[in-house]
Protein backbone atom coordinates (compact mmCIF):
# COMPACT_ATOMS: atom_id res chain seq x y z
CA UNK A 1 0.00 0.00 0.00
CA UNK A 2 1.49 3.33 -1.09
CA UNK A 3 1.02 5.94 1.63
CA UNK A 4 2.09 9.58 1.67
CA UNK A 5 2.75 10.85 5.20
CA UNK A 6 2.84 14.62 5.68
CA UNK A 7 1.45 17.63 7.56
CA UNK A 8 -2.21 18.01 6.61
CA UNK A 9 -3.41 20.70 4.24
CA UNK A 10 -6.50 22.65 5.41
CA UNK A 11 -8.69 20.31 3.34
CA UNK A 12 -6.98 17.22 4.75
CA UNK A 13 -7.37 18.54 8.27
CA UNK A 14 -11.13 18.80 7.69
CA UNK A 15 -11.14 15.23 6.39
CA UNK A 16 -9.26 14.08 9.49
CA UNK A 17 -11.78 15.83 11.74
CA UNK A 18 -14.60 14.13 9.86
CA UNK A 19 -12.92 10.73 10.21
CA UNK A 20 -12.44 10.90 14.00
CA UNK A 21 -16.09 11.77 14.61
CA UNK A 22 -16.88 8.06 14.94
CA UNK A 23 -14.88 7.81 18.18
CA UNK A 24 -14.77 11.34 19.59
CA UNK A 25 -18.06 12.88 18.47
CA UNK A 26 -19.29 13.19 22.08
CA UNK A 27 -22.92 13.36 20.96
CA UNK A 28 -22.39 16.13 18.42
CA UNK A 29 -23.58 15.86 14.84
CA UNK A 30 -20.81 15.65 12.25
CA UNK A 31 -21.24 19.32 11.35
CA UNK A 32 -21.20 20.34 15.03
CA UNK A 33 -18.14 18.19 15.66
CA UNK A 34 -16.14 19.72 12.82
CA UNK A 35 -17.13 23.26 13.83
CA UNK A 36 -16.15 22.52 17.45
CA UNK A 37 -12.72 21.20 16.46
CA UNK A 38 -12.07 24.14 14.15
CA UNK A 39 -12.89 26.59 16.95
CA UNK A 40 -11.27 24.66 19.82
CA UNK A 41 -8.06 26.17 21.28
CA UNK A 42 -7.04 22.61 22.10
CA UNK A 43 -7.22 21.37 18.50
CA UNK A 44 -5.94 24.60 16.97
CA UNK A 45 -2.73 24.09 18.92
CA UNK A 46 -1.84 20.80 17.21
CA UNK A 47 -0.10 20.07 13.95
CA UNK A 48 -2.39 17.61 12.17
CA UNK A 49 -0.51 14.85 10.37
CA UNK A 50 -2.00 12.44 7.86
CA UNK A 51 -1.35 9.31 5.86
CA UNK A 52 -2.96 9.66 2.43
CA UNK A 53 -3.83 6.70 0.20
CA UNK A 54 -5.11 7.38 -3.34
CA UNK A 55 -6.06 10.92 -2.36
CA UNK A 56 -7.95 9.91 0.80
CA UNK A 57 -6.96 10.69 4.38
CA UNK A 58 -6.65 7.11 5.62
CA UNK A 59 -4.87 7.82 8.94
CA UNK A 60 -4.38 10.93 11.04
CA UNK A 61 -3.23 12.27 14.39
CA UNK A 62 -2.55 15.53 16.19
CA UNK A 63 0.98 16.41 17.32
CA UNK A 64 0.98 19.00 20.10
CA UNK A 65 4.10 21.07 20.92
CA UNK A 66 5.15 20.58 24.52
CA UNK A 67 8.01 21.12 26.90
CA UNK A 68 8.75 18.66 29.69
CA UNK A 69 10.96 18.83 32.75
CA UNK A 70 12.72 15.47 33.04
CA UNK A 71 15.04 14.93 36.03
CA UNK A 72 15.51 18.67 36.38
CA UNK A 73 16.20 19.39 32.70
CA UNK A 74 13.70 21.11 30.39
CA UNK A 75 13.43 19.30 27.05
CA UNK A 76 11.36 19.88 23.95
CA UNK A 77 8.70 17.27 23.25
CA UNK A 78 5.33 16.46 21.77
CA UNK A 79 2.03 14.98 22.87
CA UNK A 80 0.14 12.81 20.40
CA UNK A 81 -3.65 12.75 20.28
CA UNK A 82 -6.61 11.48 18.24
CA UNK A 83 -4.77 8.64 16.49
CA UNK A 84 -7.23 7.28 13.90
CA UNK A 85 -7.41 5.03 10.86
CA UNK A 86 -10.43 4.70 8.56
CA UNK A 87 -12.14 1.29 8.96
CA UNK A 88 -11.35 0.10 5.44
CA UNK A 89 -7.62 0.77 5.96
CA UNK A 90 -7.27 -0.90 9.36
CA UNK A 91 -5.02 -3.91 9.76
CA UNK A 92 -2.28 -2.55 7.50
CA UNK A 93 -0.19 -0.81 10.19
CA UNK A 94 -0.95 2.72 8.97
CA UNK A 95 -1.24 4.26 12.45
CA UNK A 96 2.15 2.91 13.65
CA UNK A 97 3.76 4.05 10.40
CA UNK A 98 2.24 7.52 10.74
CA UNK A 99 3.39 7.74 14.36
CA UNK A 100 6.88 6.66 13.35
CA UNK A 101 6.94 9.36 10.64
CA UNK A 102 5.78 12.02 13.11
CA UNK A 103 8.32 10.96 15.75
CA UNK A 104 11.18 11.00 13.26
CA UNK A 105 10.10 14.40 11.94
CA UNK A 106 9.79 15.85 15.45
CA UNK A 107 13.08 14.24 16.55
CA UNK A 108 14.87 15.91 13.65
CA UNK A 109 13.66 19.26 15.04
CA UNK A 110 14.80 18.58 18.59
CA UNK A 111 11.95 16.71 20.28
CA UNK A 112 13.26 14.42 23.01
CA UNK A 113 10.06 13.01 24.59
CA UNK A 114 6.67 11.93 23.24
CA UNK A 115 3.60 11.49 25.43
CA UNK A 116 0.12 10.15 24.68
CA UNK A 117 -3.04 9.18 26.54
CA UNK A 118 -4.25 5.81 25.32
CA UNK A 119 -7.95 5.08 24.89
CA UNK A 120 -7.19 1.47 23.94
CA UNK A 121 -5.21 -1.36 25.51
CA UNK A 122 -1.79 0.12 26.29
CA UNK A 123 -0.06 -2.93 24.83
CA UNK A 124 -0.74 -1.47 21.36
CA UNK A 125 1.43 1.58 22.03
CA UNK A 126 3.90 -0.40 24.15
CA UNK A 127 4.88 -2.24 20.97
CA UNK A 128 5.93 1.16 19.60
CA UNK A 129 8.15 1.90 22.58
CA UNK A 130 5.69 3.81 24.82
CA UNK A 131 6.01 3.10 28.52
CA UNK A 132 3.01 2.76 30.80
CA UNK A 133 2.61 5.20 33.70
CA UNK A 134 0.27 4.97 36.68
CA UNK A 135 -3.05 6.60 35.73
CA UNK A 136 -5.75 7.13 38.36
CA UNK A 137 -8.94 9.15 38.58
CA UNK A 138 -11.74 10.08 40.93
CA UNK A 139 -15.11 8.57 40.08
CA UNK A 140 -17.67 9.60 42.70
CA UNK A 141 -21.46 9.31 42.76
CA UNK A 142 -22.67 12.74 43.84
CA UNK A 143 -26.03 11.47 45.08
CA UNK A 144 -24.91 8.88 47.63
CA UNK A 145 -25.29 9.21 51.40
CA UNK A 146 -21.52 8.79 51.67
CA UNK A 147 -21.08 11.87 49.50
CA UNK A 148 -23.33 13.95 51.74
CA UNK A 149 -21.34 12.79 54.76
CA UNK A 150 -18.06 13.79 53.10
CA UNK A 151 -19.39 17.24 52.24
CA UNK A 152 -20.63 17.78 55.81
CA UNK A 153 -17.28 16.68 57.22
CA UNK A 154 -15.30 19.07 55.02
CA UNK A 155 -13.92 22.13 56.78
CA UNK A 156 -12.32 23.88 53.79
CA UNK A 157 -13.92 26.09 51.16
CA UNK A 158 -13.38 27.42 47.65
CA UNK A 159 -13.06 31.14 46.85
CA UNK A 160 -13.39 31.88 43.14
CA UNK A 161 -10.47 33.81 41.69
CA UNK A 162 -10.78 36.80 39.37
CA UNK A 163 -11.57 35.97 35.76
CA UNK A 164 -8.82 38.28 34.46
CA UNK A 165 -5.91 35.93 33.81
CA UNK A 166 -3.36 38.67 34.48
CA UNK A 167 -4.63 38.92 38.06
CA UNK A 168 -4.43 35.22 38.84
CA UNK A 169 -1.61 33.84 36.70
CA UNK A 170 1.08 34.72 39.26
CA UNK A 171 -0.82 32.85 41.98
CA UNK A 172 -1.26 29.76 39.82
CA UNK A 173 2.29 29.75 38.47
CA UNK A 174 4.01 30.20 41.80
CA UNK A 175 2.08 27.47 43.66
CA UNK A 176 2.40 24.94 40.84
CA UNK A 177 6.10 25.66 40.25
CA UNK A 178 6.90 24.92 43.89
CA UNK A 179 4.75 21.78 43.86
CA UNK A 180 6.45 20.20 40.81
CA UNK A 181 9.98 21.33 41.71
CA UNK A 182 10.88 17.97 43.23
CA UNK A 183 9.19 15.80 40.61
CA UNK A 184 11.29 14.00 38.02
CA UNK A 185 8.64 14.49 35.31
CA UNK A 186 6.21 17.34 34.66
CA UNK A 187 4.87 19.55 31.90
CA UNK A 188 6.87 22.77 31.74
CA UNK A 189 4.22 25.48 31.62
CA UNK A 190 5.56 28.38 29.59
CA UNK A 191 3.71 31.70 29.38
CA UNK A 192 2.30 30.53 26.04
CA UNK A 193 1.07 27.31 27.63
CA UNK A 194 -0.64 29.17 30.48
CA UNK A 195 -2.37 31.43 27.96
CA UNK A 196 -3.54 28.33 26.10
CA UNK A 197 -4.94 26.82 29.31
CA UNK A 198 -6.93 29.97 30.03
CA UNK A 199 -8.40 29.89 26.52
CA UNK A 200 -9.18 26.20 26.85
CA UNK A 201 -10.86 26.65 30.24
CA UNK A 202 -12.61 29.95 29.60
CA UNK A 203 -15.92 28.36 30.70
CA UNK A 204 -14.43 26.77 33.83
CA UNK A 205 -13.80 28.22 37.29
CA UNK A 206 -10.49 28.82 39.07
CA UNK A 207 -10.67 28.73 42.86
CA UNK A 208 -8.33 29.39 45.73
CA UNK A 209 -8.57 26.50 48.21
CA UNK A 210 -9.01 27.92 51.73
CA UNK A 211 -8.34 25.80 54.83
CA UNK A 212 -10.15 25.94 58.17
CA UNK A 213 -7.88 28.74 59.45
CA UNK A 214 -8.70 30.93 56.45
CA UNK A 215 -5.35 30.47 54.69
CA UNK A 216 -4.98 29.72 50.99
CA UNK A 217 -3.34 26.30 50.64
CA UNK A 218 -3.57 25.82 46.88
CA UNK A 219 -5.89 26.23 43.92
CA UNK A 220 -8.13 24.19 41.65
CA UNK A 221 -9.84 24.53 38.27
CA UNK A 222 -13.34 22.98 38.21
CA UNK A 223 -15.95 22.61 35.51
CA UNK A 224 -19.38 21.04 35.04
CA UNK A 225 -20.76 19.61 31.80
CA UNK A 226 -23.48 17.08 30.96
CA UNK A 227 -24.20 16.36 34.64
CA UNK A 228 -20.53 15.62 35.33
CA UNK A 229 -18.24 17.82 37.43
CA UNK A 230 -14.52 17.68 36.67
CA UNK A 231 -11.41 18.62 38.63
CA UNK A 232 -9.40 19.83 35.63
CA UNK A 233 -6.33 21.11 37.43
CA UNK A 234 -4.98 21.69 40.92
CA UNK A 235 -1.83 22.68 42.77
CA UNK A 236 -0.97 22.33 46.44
CA UNK A 237 1.08 24.52 48.73
CA UNK A 238 4.25 22.67 49.68
CA UNK A 239 3.43 23.14 53.38
CA UNK A 240 0.24 21.06 53.12
CA UNK A 241 -0.13 17.29 53.33
CA UNK A 242 -1.31 16.22 49.84
CA UNK A 243 -3.65 13.54 51.18
CA UNK A 244 -5.41 16.09 53.42
CA UNK A 245 -5.60 18.57 50.52
CA UNK A 246 -7.24 16.06 48.18
CA UNK A 247 -9.67 14.86 50.83
CA UNK A 248 -10.85 18.41 51.51
CA UNK A 249 -10.74 19.45 47.84
CA UNK A 250 -12.90 16.46 46.93
CA UNK A 251 -15.48 17.51 49.53
CA UNK A 252 -15.43 21.04 48.10
CA UNK A 253 -15.70 19.72 44.54
CA UNK A 254 -18.64 17.50 45.52
CA UNK A 255 -20.40 20.56 46.93
CA UNK A 256 -19.63 22.39 43.65
CA UNK A 257 -21.06 19.41 41.73
CA UNK A 258 -24.25 19.18 43.77
CA UNK A 259 -24.90 22.92 43.43
CA UNK A 260 -24.85 22.43 39.65
CA UNK A 261 -27.00 19.33 39.61
CA UNK A 262 -24.21 16.96 38.62
CA UNK A 263 -24.54 13.21 39.10
CA UNK A 264 -20.84 12.42 39.07
CA UNK A 265 -17.48 13.92 40.01
CA UNK A 266 -14.35 12.90 38.12
CA UNK A 267 -10.77 14.14 37.89
CA UNK A 268 -7.20 12.87 37.67
CA UNK A 269 -5.47 12.32 41.00
CA UNK A 270 -2.09 10.88 42.05
CA UNK A 271 -2.68 7.55 43.79
CA UNK A 272 -0.24 8.54 46.54
CA UNK A 273 -2.43 11.56 47.39
CA UNK A 274 -5.71 9.65 47.80
CA UNK A 275 -5.02 7.97 51.14
CA UNK A 276 -7.79 9.74 53.06
CA UNK A 277 -10.49 9.08 50.43
CA UNK A 278 -12.72 5.97 50.28
CA UNK A 279 -10.90 3.42 48.13
CA UNK A 280 -13.90 2.90 45.83
CA UNK A 281 -13.86 6.61 44.90
CA UNK A 282 -10.62 5.96 43.05
CA UNK A 283 -10.03 3.79 39.98
CA UNK A 284 -7.39 3.16 37.37
CA UNK A 285 -8.22 5.09 34.23
CA UNK A 286 -9.78 2.84 31.59
CA UNK A 287 -9.15 5.51 28.96
CA UNK A 288 -6.71 8.43 28.71
CA UNK A 289 -3.96 6.19 30.09
CA UNK A 290 -0.65 8.04 30.36
CA UNK A 291 2.25 6.64 28.29
CA UNK A 292 5.62 8.22 27.49
CA UNK A 293 8.47 7.45 25.10
CA UNK A 294 12.01 8.83 24.79
CA UNK A 295 12.81 10.18 21.33
CA UNK A 296 16.38 11.00 22.31
CA UNK A 297 18.67 8.31 23.72
CA UNK A 298 20.08 10.79 26.22
CA UNK A 299 16.69 10.97 27.99
CA UNK A 300 16.17 8.13 30.47
CA UNK A 301 12.58 7.47 31.51
CA UNK A 302 13.26 5.74 34.82
CA UNK A 303 10.70 4.08 37.07
CA UNK A 304 10.74 7.28 39.15
CA UNK A 305 9.94 9.37 36.06
CA UNK A 306 7.05 7.07 35.15
CA UNK A 307 5.80 7.23 38.73
CA UNK A 308 5.91 11.03 38.82
CA UNK A 309 3.93 11.18 35.55
CA UNK A 310 0.89 10.29 37.68
CA UNK A 311 0.93 13.95 38.78
CA UNK A 312 -0.17 15.11 35.30
CA UNK A 313 -3.56 16.81 35.44
CA UNK A 314 -6.64 16.50 33.25
CA UNK A 315 -5.83 19.96 31.83
CA UNK A 316 -2.63 18.53 30.36
CA UNK A 317 -4.53 15.87 28.42
CA UNK A 318 -4.58 16.47 24.66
Amino acid sequence: MQVDFHIASPEERLAAFENVHEFWGNGRTLAEHIAWRLASPQHQRASWCVGVVDGRVAASLGSYPMQYRVAGEVVRGIAIGAVHTLPEFRGHGLAPRLMDWVEQDERSRGAAVSLLFSDIKPEYYARMGYQLCESWELDVDCGSAETSTAIAAGTWRLDELATDERQIVAILQDTRARQVANLTFSVERTDEYWQYLFRRHEDEHYFSVIDASGSSVGWACLGAHDQTAVVHDAAISTEIDPARFWCELTACALRFAQERGCAKLIGWIPHSHAGELPAHWLRRRREEITMIKPLDESVELTAEVRRDATHLTESEHV
